[in-house]
Order: C-alpha cells, then sequence, then structure tokens
C-alpha cells in the first residue's frame, strides 16, 4: 500500500459533501476507485472531525478477524462516537456491526464513516440499506496537475520529467503515483520506473483474483474490448464481434456480460448503450492483462479489425502497451503484433495499408525508409528559383499534409534518424515547392524543447550536421539552384534555434495540450548545437550570395519576447561580433543598424562585446 503521509491536498469539495451528509444521515459511505485515495480521505476526515466535535474514534479495518464483540467493549456506554470503517466489503460481520452501532439508545451518538471501492459499492449499500439509509459521497481521481502537486508535496519530486512519467503511470491514481514516486525517489534513476510492469501486477493483480468472475475467459474478453476501444457505444462493438469473435459471443451474449461487469462497478453502463471505464488505470492494466498476460485475445487480430474504422482508438492503445508499462519482453510481442498485422495488409494489398504504415512506422522502421526510398525516387523533381520559395506562407499551419515528409518527420528521435534526413533533404532537393511542409516537419520533429536538453540536442545536430554536410557536396558539383535551396532552409532553422527561450507545447497521453515557455541552459550541449549554427553561419558570411540570410538571421535574434539568458547569449557574442566586424562593413547605414539593434540588446543582457 502507498504510505500515508502528514500532507493533504485538493479534497476540499469532498470534505464539503461529508460535512452535509452527516447533516442528515448518520452513515456516510465514500466510494471511488482503487487508488483514489479513499482511505486518506476518510482518515484525515475522522480525526479533525472526532477532535472538532470531541468524539470518541474508532477506526475498523479487516484482518480477518471478528470485530463485532471487539466493537462493543468499545462503544459500551453512553457518548459521542465516531466509527471508521475502511473497506467495508472484506467485513463478513459488517451488517452486524453496522446494526449494533446504529441502535438508536438514550445517550449514544454514533456517526459512520466507510469506504468501499466502486466495484463493490452496489453490495455494501444493499447490506447498509436493510438497516439504515446512507449516504453516498464520491471521491474522484486528482488530474495530471493535482498528481504532480502531491509528489513535489509529499516526496519533494520536483525533476518534470519524473513528474510527467510518474503522471502517465497513474492516469489520476493517487496510491499508484505515490508507490510510483517512492521508487523513483529511493533509486534516484528515471529508468526505475520505466517498468511499471510489476507495480500494475501488485495493484491490481490481487483486485482480479478476488473477482471469480473475472476467471471467466469470456468475461476476460469483453473487459479487454472495452479496453482496447475506450469509451464507446454498444452499437460500435457489436460491429467488430462477428469478425473478431467468429461465433463464440453474440450480441445479447457480449451486453449481458457488460451488465454484470457494471453491475459490479468494474465498467460504467449507461442505458444499454454505451460503456466505459470508470477508472483509467484500471483499463490499462486490462488491456495489458488480456492482450498480453492471459493473451485471451490476438492482438493483431484486434489491431486489423479495428484500424480501418477506429484509428485513434487503435493507435492509443498500442501506445500504453508500449509507453505505459515499457516491459522489454511486453515491447517485443506488441511490435511483433504490429508486423505481423503489417505483413497481411501488405499479402492482401489492403487500402488501409498507407495511413497503417504512417501510424506505426517506428516499429518496422527499416522497411518504412526502403517503402519511402522507393517513393521519393518515383517523384518527378520540380525546378523553382529560390526567390519562388516563400519562407512566410504557412507559418500558422500546423500539421504537414505530405505523408512521406510527416512520417521522416518522425524519425526525429529514433536510432534510423540520420538514414531519415539523408531521405528528409533529398526529397527537399526534389520538391522545394513542398518547402511548407518540409519546415512544418522540422519545426514539429526538431524544435527545442526540454526533452533535447534532456537528449543533449543530439537530433537537432545531426539535423544541422546533415544540411552543412548537404551544402558542401551541393558545392562541390556546382549546383547553385540547389545549394539555393539548402540555405534558404538553413537559415529559417537557424533562426528558429537561436532563439534564447522556446514555448514548448506538450500533449500528454490523454490529448492534453500543456503550453509551457523556457530557457535554453548555459551549457557544453548547448554550446555545442549553437557553436554548429554559428560556425556555418560565419563561413555562409563568406560568400556575398549569402549575405542576406545571413543579416536577416542577425535581424531575428534576441526578439523582444525572450527570457533573460545572459550566459548563453554571452556565448553567441563572440560569433556575432566577428560575423558583423568581419562582413558587414561600417559604410553603409543598414549594418550600422544592425549593429546598433545587436548592441542595444547586448546592453539589456550585460553582456560584454
Amino acid at each position: 500500500a502507498a504510505p500515508i503521509h502528514d500532507h493533504f491536498f485538493f479534497r476540499e469539495q469532498e470534505i464539503e459533501h461529508i460535512d452535509t451528509a452527516f447533516q442528515l444521515h448518520d452513515i456516510v459511505v465514500l466510494h471511488g476507485v482503487a487508488g483514489a485515495g479513499k482511505t486518506r480521505l476518510a482518515l484525515h476526515y475522522a480525526k479533525t472531525h472526532s477532535e472538532k466535535y470531541e468524539m470518541k474514534l474508532l477506526c475498523i479495518l479487516n484482518r480477518g478477524l471478528s470485530l463485532y464483540e471487539d466493537l462493543k467493549k468499545h462503544i459500551y456506554r453512553p457518548g459521542d462516537y465516531f466509527v471508521f470503517i475502511d473497506d467495508a466489503n472484506e467485513l463478513t460481520d459488517l451488517k452486524q456491526i453496522i446494526e449494533y452501532a446504529t441502535k438508536k439508545i438514550e445517550g449514544y451518538n454514533i456517526k459512520i464513516l466507510i469506504t468501499v471501492r466502486d466495484y463493490t459499492l452496489t453490495n455494501t449499500k444493499n447490506i447498509v440499506q436493510e438497516i439504515l439509509t446512507p449516504k453516498l459521497v464520491r471521491v474522484r481521481i486528482f488530474t495530471d496537475e493535482e498528481i504532480r502537486e502531491l509528489l513535489r508535496g509529499t516526496l519533494g519530486i520536483v525533476n518534470r520529467r519524473y513528474l510527467d512519467r510518474i503522471v502517465t503511470i497513474a492516469e489520476g491514481n493517487a496510491r499508484l503515483a505515490i508507490l510510483a514516486g517512492e521508487i523513483a525517489r529511493k533509486e534516484n534513476r528515471l529508468d526505475s520506473i520505466r517498468d511499471v510492469s510489476q507495480l500494475y501486477d501488485e495493484y491490481f493483480g490481487s483486485m482480479l483474483e478476488n473477482y471469480p468472475l473475472f476467471q471467466n475467459d469470456d468475461i476476460g474478453i469483453v473487459a479487454g474490448i472495452v479496453a482496447f476501444l475506450g469509451p464507446s457505444t454498444l452499437a460500435s462493438l457489436y460491429k467488430i464481434l462477428p469478425t473478431l469473435l467468429i461465433d463464440r459471443m453474440q450480441e445479447y451474449q457480449f451486453l449481458n456480460y457488460v451488465r454484470k461487469l457494471d453491475n459490479d462497478e468494474f465498467l460504467d453502463l449507461f442505458h444499454d448503450t454505451a460503456v466505459k471505464y470508470p477508472d483509467q488505470s484500471l483499463s490499462n492494466y486490462i488491456l495489458k492483462h488480456v492482450f498480453f498476460d492471459r493473451k485471451l485475445i490476438d492482438l493483431s487480430k484486434m489491431i486489423k479489425i479495428c484500424f480501418p474504422s477506429f484509428k485513434n482508438k487503435t493507435i492509443e492503445s498500442v501506445n500504453t502497451l508500449l509507453h505505459i508499462f515499457t516491459n522489454d519482453i511486453l515491447i517485443q510481442f506488441v511490435i511483433g503484433e504490429i508486423r505481423k498485422c503489417w505483413d497481411e495488409l501488405t499479402r492482401e494489398n489492403s487500402p488501409d495499408l498507407p495511413e497503417f504504415i504512417k501510424s506505426f512506422f517506428s516499429a518496422n522502421p527499416t522497411i518504412t525508409l526502403i517503402i519511402l526510398k522507393e517513393k521519393i525516387e518515383s517523384v518527378k523533381e520540380i525546378c523553382l528559383s529560390p526567390e519562388e520559395i516563400d519562407v512566410n506562407r504557412g507559418r500558422n499551419i500546423q500539421s504537414v499534409t505530405n505523408d512521406i515528409i510527416d512520417v521522416l518527420g518522425g524519425f526525429a528521435r529514433l536510432e534510423q534518424n540520420h538514414i531519415a534526413l539523408d531521405l528528409f533533404i533529398d526529397f527537399y532537393l526534389k520538391r522545394p515547392d513542398l518547402y511548407t511542409d518540409f519546415f512544418r516537419a522540422l519545426d514539429l520533429h526538431f524544435s527545442i524543447d526540454e526533452d533535447s536538453v534532456y537528449n543533449e540536442f543530439s537530433a537537432q545536430i545531426t539535423l544541422l550536421e546533415k544540411v552543412k554536410n548537404t551544402f558542401y557536396n551541393l558545392k562541390d558539383l556546382r549546383d547553385d539552384r540547389k545549394l539555393e535551396y539548402v540555405t534558404v532552409l538553413f537559415f529559417e532553422i537557424a533562426k528558429s534555434h537561436l532563439k534564447l527561450s522556446f514555448q514548448t507545447v506538450k500533449s500528454d497521453h490523454k490529448g492534453t495540450a500543456t503550453f509551457a515557455r523556457f530557457s535554453v541552459p548555459s551549457n557544453e550541449a548547448t554550446n555545442s548545437y549553437r557553436g554548429l549554427i554559428w560556425d556555418f553561419l560565419i563561413e555562409l558570411s563568406s560568400f556575398a550570395t549569402y549575405r542576406e540570410g545571413v543579416r536577416s538571421v542577425l535581424i531575428s535574434y534576441g526578439d523582444a519576447y525572450c527570457e533573460n539568458n545572459p550566459e548563453v547569449t554571452q556565448y553567441d557574442a563572440f560569433f556575432i561580433n566577428e560575423i558583423i566586424l568581419t562582413h558587414f562593413p561600417k559604410e553603409e547605414l543598414r549594418n550600422c543598424l544592425l549593429a546598433e539593434k545587436i548592441c542595444r540588446y547586448f546592453e539589456r543582457e550585460n553582456v560584454s562585446y
């Protein structure tokens, strides 16, 4: 179990609901998914409420013993009592305890607070209602930001990468978050929470072992289908049954199993028309349990059947298996299933294959690159003058329309990145008319963020080296037109990567976007990537043909929206001085104006020059 800490967070609303409930009822039942924080909330409330009203506090937790006689020894004379019963569904004598504690004997004032998990709520409520009507209060799961604050406050974890990883693991489950956080803090290594399969097994495994209905394979299959496709209408789920299960299960049988799971609070069924899991972390575990641990459903078959009609949900479930648990054996299994599906679609010459490759290229990177290379070689070359490339057109477009460009950009953080970049540049030289897509792909996949810092800008450095090498190869070939294509692209990359602070947009596992701004750190890795840019700009400055492009980079440097970053600016100042003093003579007015702009910025940053 997760440890109980002194800190208490984010439960003001639930406490208000409990207070209101006890004004009208003697019994309040706190219910919620496993790990939502019911016990922690109940303990906090029981302690503060009993102290405030000077009530004798009794806490009941099942230890496999009869508690009825024990309770009678503690409530033996008139007075005010507050009784807390944790995991009430596990008590064999719950009815007797409630009956005794709620007898309306003069001088006895007894309030009872009960916790139960959602999947046992119905049974517990029925037992209690035979004696007295309880008030139900639901304990919600935490938001991602609340989980982060919980980790900061209870465990002192402030590293963003640790927090992001734990948030992904927990899915709002406070107990899972604390358990994962304890492991991370103890080991002080991010990879200590890379594979959380065992954590999930220990947490949810016992729940399934204690749930006999789940030993039925058909129940497991139904639970797995709902976990894979997420919140869905039953009509949409029925569509895949004939192909997926052949004659194993009919619609009415599927619905009956869903009703059973709903009755036991494993699923939420709405008017026999729609179904979902009340707890996303449980849904994640069921995915692993059904498709990998027990292999009740063939994963490759599920992917193939669902992808055409449920593409986004299919991708999300596959990514959950790959990125939440991050178990090496599980990863190899999932990749094998994707490749099996890929091979079948290829043999069938399926119209879904191109979209499938775009979605799952990382599972078969070599084959993907071979396919894309063949496509690029078959593309007819388009010739443009450099002036026809409009670098400002499409600046606000947020997506890449060309699939080849989009997939090649997606290799940015894969080990085949260097091969993908060769193809990316080859394609750009053939199709400069698609400049907007090329730059947008670089902006999406090679932009600088906190992950770039963590990876020491390896993707950006590889990109810059490829562009620079391409320039010199073309120079040797005396291909002036393509040289212009390369420098046009490079100058825009330089403007983007030489910023001193960056706005990042992070999409979490739920698709929620978070905007943040951060400054690049002053360290050796930062100097490496910026040094590559500045060195190339110095070289290009020696050519009159490219000097205007260099000027455009200098004009954009240190824009008004940058946060102060004097250490990095001081590093850049050395290169800027050399470029201006060597290649931009003071006899030209516009060069003086450029130098004045740069000097004002340096002075503002207290940078020597």
